[in-house]
Parts: C-alpha cells; structure tokens; sequence
C-alpha cells in the first residue's frame, strides 16, 4: 500500500467521498500533517509503528560482523529486526538465514565463502550483524529488516503489518472528521478503538546492553527513560 492509497481510505471513512470522486492535493497534505501528527502522539505512548525496509549493503572480503545503525559500518537507521535477505554473487541471490545466538555459538567461524546465515544482536545505539562464513570477497547483503516508521510521506510505499494499516486508517479518520466539519461514524470510532487497543497491547522492544555474543545480555526497556 502506498501512503496516497491509505490516506485516501482515511478521507473515505470519514466524508461521503466515493470511489470515483477527486481529492484535491491540498486535501492529501492536510491528512499527512494530521497523520503524522498522530504518529509523534502514539510515539510519546510507546506505540511505535514498525514497517519493512529492504536495503543493500557491501560485505568485505575477510570481515564476518559489521555495526548497523547511525555511523555504522552500515550507516543507516537501526532496524528493530532483521527478518530476511540474500547475497548477491554476480547476477546469482543465494538466500541468508536468519538464526539465533544459541546457533551462531555453536557454528564454525573460521570457514570461509558465501555467508549463509546471519545473527542480528540488536545492541544500541548500533547493533551487529554476525556472519556464519567469512565473505571471500566482496558481495551484496540485501537485508530486508523491520524499523520504526517516523513519519510517513506522500509518495512512499508502506510494507506495513495488516493491524497497523487498519489502526492508522480508522483512527486518522476519526481525526480528519473536524476537518470536514463532519461527526465520526459510530462505527467507525469503535473499529478505531479496537485497531488501537490492539496496538497498545503489543509486547514492547527490548535491546541488548552487551556487545558480546554468548554473554547473557542486560536488557532495557528501550521507551523507558
């Protein structure tokens, strides 16, 4: 879903606006403010909205673990998990499989050749990615990780979890109604309520304190503070 697509929804939910009617763009810039706008308030509530990001990054002949996150090795923001990916080896994508810390323990780390499978130990403010087989040379991880949305903008395209297109939908269609000088349906504040209650109850993100694997890690409420 692109972020004109859920915002039209929005509008929808909230005005008699039909399918084939046009929404001026002043209209779609003013429920992008408000948007986001609601996003900054669930944020202050530790409710952070995650989606997924696909990314290329550059492996090293001879290095298996690089830092993610701002200033890192892979200098981009630091995804709350990595969920998927591949190497790339000329024009051929060999798969990487995501494993936990107990499996990368007991791996051998002294073989070298196509990375066949990673480790994410999310450390702050810069987490590590451990590689199972040292690259032989230089190859491409495309790492598909979720992270925390900021802010949405008009022209991009979300890979959002189906409950968070849904609270985002009927609870930004409560927020436009004024807008419209309009009253909320009914039915419409209650799919906001149990959209966001759904949210609200989410387990919150932990990261790890240590920055070495195989040591039992301090963990920290990463809202909390």
């Amino acid at each position: 879903m692109n972020v004109i697509r859920l915002l039209r929804s929005a509008i929808k939910a909230t005005t008699s606006v039909d399918t084939n009617s046009t929404i001026n763009p002043a209209e779609y810039e003013d429920a992008l403010e408000s948007c986001n706008m609601m996003l900054s308030l669930w944020a202050t509530r530790g409710i952070i909205i995650h989606h997924v990001v696909t990314e290329q990054f550059t492996l090293s002949a001879g290095q298996s673990s690089y830092t993610i996150g701002d200033g890192g090795n892979f200098d981009t923001s630091r995804p709350n998990q990595v969920i998927g990916g591949f190497v790339r080896v000329g024009i051929t994508d060999y798969p990487i499989h995501i494993i936990d810390r107990d499996k990368y323990n007991a791996s051998n780390k002294t073989i070298t050749g196509i990375p066949e499978a990673l480790y994410y130990y999310p450390t702050f403010p810069t987490a590590t990615i451990y590689l199972c087989r040292i690259p032989a040379e230089d190859y491409t991880l495309s790492l598909d990780s979720l992270k925390p949305l900021a802010a949405l903008e008009l022209e991009a395209e979300l890979n959002l979890p189906p409950e968070y297109e849904e609270a985002i939908k009927w609870n930004l269609a409560v927020r436009l109604a004024p807008d419209y000088r309009e009253q909320p349906r009914q039915d419409v504040v209650m799919l906001a309520k149990q959209s966001y209650s759904a949210l609200s109850i989410q387990p919150v993100p932990e990261a790890f304190c240590s920055d070495v694997p195989g040591i039992s890690p301090t963990r920290y409420n990463i809202f909390a503070g």
